[in-house]
């Protein structure tokens, strides 16, 4: 997909799409199960994904075609897993969102699994150490020019990493 007019651009390659639920119904449940072997992304010259492998298992319900909750789910993307929480309500004139997100269960390793060029058929031989936080939150309303609230929580504590085949190691990564 390339938009010219936004700059914005993604490649999928290896997409398995899986979708089950009563679409017959007003309010009812379904359940996806999605994985891309590869999946990049980009805005310009920024590169948001390179290659990600991605995976995204969710029960959703759906209220009259307006209103998505999340229930049970887990996205992950390369190393790192999340799991969303709350909704998202599609309006007319405007979208309504009340989204949080947590890391299941991440490390050090699980973050920069998502750093292009680091995240390679070598990246299981990388030794790291490290705790990471990662959370947050989308609340608000899409409408023209409104924008929601975006909040970020990320902190990395004494993290580390080293190649085998690499003299000195990165340490007392913080952030």
């Amino acid at each position: 997909y390339k938009d010219a007019l936004s700059n914005i651009s993604s490649e999928v390659k290896n997409m398995d799409f899986d979708l089950s639920g009563d679409f017959t119904q007003d309010v009812f449940d379904i359940k996806t199960v999605t994985a891309i072997e590869e999946l990049s992304v980009s805005e310009g010259m920024v590169g948001y994904l390179n290659k990600t492998k991605v995976s995204f298992d969710a029960d959703i319900n759906i209220d009259k075609f307006t209103k998505y909750t999340l229930k049970e789910n887990t996205l992950k993307l390369n190393q790192l897993d999340l799991e969303f929480d709350g909704w998202v309500e599609l309006l007319e004139e405007k979208m309504n969102i009340d989204m949080k997100f947590n890391s299941k269960k991440a490390d050090f390793k699980s973050i920069l699994s998502l750093i292009p060029g680091i995240y390679s058929k070598d990246f299981n031989t990388i030794d790291t150490k490290g705790k990471i936080v990662l959370n947050g939150d989308v609340k608000g309303s899409l409408e023209g020019d409104s924008y929601p609230s975006f909040n970020l929580n990320m902190g990395i504590t004494e993290g580390y990493f080293k190649y085998p085949d690499m003299p000195n190691s990165a340490d007392n990564i913080n952030v």
